[in-house]
């Protein structure tokens, strides 16, 4: 399981986030979960971008440098994988950056996360376990730093 490789020190990791200023971009058509979101990345002071739409997204990966992409695979039926791809092609040093999130985590989906060795958060998910999974990324890259 890939996911767990992304478990840390949640404390720790926004620690560092803070002091970095990380700019996070939230591609998501759920105005709700979009919410949700923003605002834990916003109080434990991230800078958002958010998008409703994977053509949008891959725009402003293009305009501005991101530390981390955090997008819906579910998007739109398949514009999360198409962004995905899209990303890796155009500028593949931004495609680390992405985490998933998906209503539906299937064998499938696990297959593509293994592949791309990207993690996917299954939704619903409390904020907690959100937070923990997002630490861990961003420890793993600050450690690569």
């Amino acid at each position: 399981n890939n996911s767990s490789i992304y478990k840390y020190n949640y404390p720790e990791a926004m620690t560092v986030a803070n002091k970095t200023r990380k700019k996070v971009l939230v591609v998501d058509s759920d105005a709700d979960m979009a919410a949700m979101i923003d605002r834990c990345l916003k109080e434990e002071g991230f800078e958002i971008d958010h998008t409703f739409s994977g053509h949008n997204a891959f725009e402003k990966t293009q305009e501005s440098d991101y530390d981390l992409i955090l997008a819906d695979i579910d998007i739109n039926y398949t514009e999360g994988i198409s962004l995905y791809s899209k990303i890796k092609k155009a500028s593949p040093e931004t495609f680390d950056k992405m985490i998933f999130t998906t209503n539906k985590l299937n064998a499938e989906l696990k297959n593509f996360s293994d592949f791309t060795e990207r993690p996917i958060i299954e939704k619903p998910f409390t904020v907690s376990s959100f937070m923990s999974t997002l630490s861990g990324k961003l420890l793993k890259d600050f450690m690569k730093d």
